[in-house]
């Protein structure tokens, strides 16, 4: 066969192989077709009424913005045509948003295509890792949409000024600040900032930093902001098991501008002022049912100070001091044996992190135990521990006495981070 004979044969073998390839091509979009079809019909989500079938997908969210949440809506769509279709008929699963950085590439194309599918939903929005200068303005735009905002930042930025560019917009509709700073270098964040992000958020009910609040030599003091949403404040970390934490501390000045009277639970990890929490109180005169005070609890030398700031809020259920003075410790629970309804009458959680070289009164704990014995009924936990113990330990009959207490209802720990000397 001569050679222009077997071109034309390849070159025709090549069309048809071509054609072939035309026409499996066809039949696989076919296949896909009537597949997408049968799956219509025999999905029991494509056959539920679409305020169920969202509400579904809605459900398979976490209630707040966190890492993971931002996989579900995408998976959900991916998985054929009808749930890509009740995926973008479902505002609410697009309102929720996580972004870990370094994502600066993606992250406002991101913002946007996902704040226009939540159409008019409030925004949950969480943020985590090392921020890029302008991640704050790039969130102005939507922070009148804000229900929940979650920061946790690392690396050698700073919260103080991402708030900045945050810009002036009010957050008419923000109901929980939450912000974590692990920057390098850590240095707080400027206390008017914290107190401007008060004030345009005016339906806050919870606002928790691990930030403390910090004051520039030449601050200006503030005008006095009154929150009548506010619920939950918490400043600094939350302390662990044995009151220890990083070394986040400040001062309460930035108490002296707030007035919370529907505050129904504080923590306050930061050098306390004798009078710094007492006057608070006395402006607020709030509902407070928890009250947390970290290692600036050593400040208060003044017991009959603190005695007036317990006695302003008898609505406190749970009272959790850590590092106080041997003396505000001895007084305070002479006080509760002494007075076991003037004084703090439903309280139902006390907690206590001592770090104390020595309790002088050889009786320190009969008093501690006829001070329980005369809440018993009323106090359903109670808890002093130590890093390392240091103090006398309770006598055989005092512990005995403890676990009866126990035996009766009453949640009993006495130890340290090693163990318990009475657990019960």
């Amino acid at each position: 066969m001569s050679v222009q004979k077997l071109e034309a044969s390849l070159e025709k073998l090549s069309a048809n192989i071509a054609l072939q390839k035309e026409v499996l091509k066809k039949l696989e979009n076919s296949k896909i077709r009537v597949q997408r079809q049968l799956n219509s019909i025999r999905d029991p989500v494509a056959r539920l009424p679409l305020e169920i079938s969202s509400e579904i997908f809605v459900q398979c969210l976490s209630p707040r913005s966190k890492s993971g949440s931002p996989h579900i809506p995408i998976l959900l769509s991916n998985v054929c045509n009808t749930w890509y279709n009740i995926a973008l008929s479902t505002p609410r699963l697009w309102a929720v948003i996580h972004v870990d950085f370094p994502h600066a590439e993606s992250f406002k194309q991101g913002l946007e295509t996902w704040s226009r599918r939540a159409r008019n939903c409030y925004l949950s929005i969480s943020l985590a890792g090392a921020f890029n200068s302008g991640v704050g303005a790039v969130l102005s735009p939507y922070v009148h949409r804000l229900v929940y905002l979650e920061i946790n930042l690392v690396g050698e930025g700073g919260i103080g000024a991402f708030l900045e560019d945050m810009g002036q917009g009010t957050l008419p509709f923000l109901k929980t600040v939450r912000i974590h700073d692990s920057t390098v270098g850590y240095g707080g964040c400027s206390a008017p900032c914290i107190l401007e992000l008060l004030r345009l958020a005016p339906d806050l009910a919870e606002f928790m930093t691990e930030v403390s609040p910090v004051w520039g030599d030449d601050s200006e003091s503030p005008e006095q902001l009154v929150l009548p949403a506010l619920r939950r404040l918490m400043f600094g970390g939350r302390s662990n098991l044995f009151g220890r934490r990083s070394n986040l501390r400040g001062d309460d000045e930035i108490l002296k501008y707030l007035s919370l009277p529907n505050l129904q639970s504080l923590h306050l990890p930061m050098q306390i002022e004798d009078n710094g929490l007492l006057e608070f109180l006395q402006r607020s005169v709030p509902p407070l049912q928890e009250l947390m005070i970290g290692d600036g609890c050593r400040d208060i030398e003044d017991f009959t100070c603190f005695e007036r700031c317990v006695l302003l809020v008898p609505t406190l259920t749970r009272l959790e001091l850590s590092g106080p003075s041997d003396l505000l410790v001895e007084e305070f629970f002479s006080a509760l044996a002494e007075s076991p309804t003037h004084m703090l009458p439903n309280l139902r959680s006390l907690i206590m992190h001592l770090d104390m070289d020595t309790i002088t009164p050889p009786d320190f704990w009969t008093t501690v135990l006829r001070a329980l014995s005369k809440r018993r009924g009323q106090l359903t936990y109670f808890m002093i521990a130590q890093y390392r113990w240091t103090i006398a330990r309770p006598e055989s009959e005092v512990c005995a006495a403890f676990r009866q207490l126990a035996v009766n209802g009453m949640g009993i720990y006495v130890g340290t981070e090693e163990g318990s000397i009475v657990s019960a």
